[in-house]
C-alpha cells in the first residue's frame, strides 16, 4: 500500500512544538522583562536621589613659639644685648619640610633694646630645604638668600632710626615631630647694616594644638 503525506500531516507537529516552546519560553521573557524595568527604575530612582552635601569642618591651627638669636659681632652684642629673646604665637601647621625638596619663603622678626639702644631687624627672603626621611619625624636642612631690614637706634654711635637694608645667607637643620612640632637651629650671616653686623645663631621651638 502506497503511503502518503498530506502538508497538514507534515506541518501540524511542527506547529504544536513551536507552540509548546513558545508557551514555556514565554514565563522566562516576562521575567527578563520585569527585572530589565526593574534595574531601570531603581537606576533612575538613584540618580534622582541628590547626593548629600559634604561638609568640611574648619579648625584654626595655633601654637606657641619662641626664638633665642645669639649675635657673633662682639659690636652688636655690647650695644643691643648679647642674648635676644622673642616669644610669639604661630598660626597654621608647624614647620614641614618636603622629601623631595623645595623652595621655600622665609620670613622672621629679631628685636632687642639694651641701654637706651634697640634694634628691630627682619630678615626675609627665599631658600631650598629637604627632608632627610619621608616619614612624619625627620630631620630637615636648608639655606636661604636673604634681604635683611632694620631699623636700629644707638646713642653712643650716632645711629638714629630709621629703616635700612642689607643682605645675608641663612644656613639652617631642624627636626620635625609630626606637623605639630619642631626645634631648629639656623646662623645667618649678613652684611653691616649702619656700621652693625647682625650675623649670628638663631634657635627656635614650636608647637600646635
Amino acid at each position: 500500500m502506497k503511503k502518503t503525506f498530506s502538508v497538514a500531516t507534515l506541518f501540524v507537529p511542527s506547529l504544536f512544538a513551536l507552540t509548546v516552546h513558545c508557551a514555556h519560553s514565554a514565563p522566562e521573557a516576562l521575567n527578563l522583562s520585569k527585572v530589565i524595568q526593574q534595574e531601570s527604575s531603581d537606576s533612575d530612582t538613584s540618580s534622582s536621589i541628590p547626593e548629600a552635601p559634604t561638609h568640611h569642618s574648619f579648625r584654626l591651627i595655633i601654637g606657641p613659639e619662641a626664638s633665642v638669636f645669639f649675635p657673633s659681632s662682639g659690636k652688636t652684642a655690647n650695644t643691643y644685648g648679647k642674648t635676644w629673646t622673642s616669644y610669639g604665637l604661630g598660626i597654621g601647621s608647624a614647620y614641614q619640610a618636603n622629601y623631595k625638596g623645595e623652595l621655600s619663603p622665609f620670613l622672621s622678626i629679631l628685636f632687642n633694646s639694651r641701654n637706651g639702644n634697640r634694634a628691630f631687624v627682619v630678615p626675609f627672603g627665599v631658600g631650598y630645604e629637604k627632608a632627610v626621611s619621608n616619614t612624619k619625624n625627620s630631620l630637615y636642612y636648608g639655606g636661604d638668600a636673604l634681604a635683611v631690614a632694620a631699623d636700629q637706634r644707638s646713642v653712643v654711635n650716632n645711629v638714629h632710626s630709621g629703616v635700612n637694608f642689607g643682605a645675608g645667607l641663612r644656613a639652617v637643620t631642624g627636626y620635625e615631630f609630626g606637623g605639630s612640632a619642631y626645634v631648629q637651629a639656623s646662623y645667618m650671616l649678613t652684611s653691616e647694616i649702619k656700621s652693625f653686623d647682625f650675623s649670628g645663631t638663631v634657635l627656635e621651638v614650636g608647637y600646635r594644638f
